[in-house]
């Protein structure tokens, strides 16, 4: 009886040894490692994210400009056909004036309003 109570103690100290031992760290191993990965694949979603909305700014940038370029030409076509040349500038009558000028900020408008910025 005494030898089968020190075998039985023996076995329940082994078993609670392996646990502790071999069982346990190979868990927080596994699980650190999957920790890790897991910030991995953040790391890489926000990068990814950052360079396509890097990406979008410039694309945006880019439209804004001609976009911007575009009501600048019309803006000036507008004077030519309105007004008279004097010189380098155009005399255009002051209800036209008007006018021109209100569709070139609309159409500012509208470029920054579509283009984000």
């Amino acid at each position: 009886m005494k030898t089968y109570l020190m075998l039985l103690a023996t076995i329940v100290a082994l078993s609670i040894s392996y646990y502790f031992v071999v069982a346990l760290p190979a868990n927080n191993r596994a699980r650190l490692d999957f920790e890790k990965e897991k910030y991995r694949n953040e790391q890489a979603e926000m990068k990814a994210n950052k360079l396509a909305e890097a990406e979008k700014r410039d694309r945006n940038g880019v439209l804004l400009y001609a976009c911007l370029t575009s009501a600048d030409k019309t803006y000036d076509h507008e004077l030519a056909l309105n007004g008279i040349k004097n010189g380098t500038i155009y005399s255009v009558d002051s209800r036209k004036a008007a006018v021109i000028s209100k569709r070139r900020v609309d159409a500012v408008a509208e470029c920054h309003q579509q283009f984000g910025f």
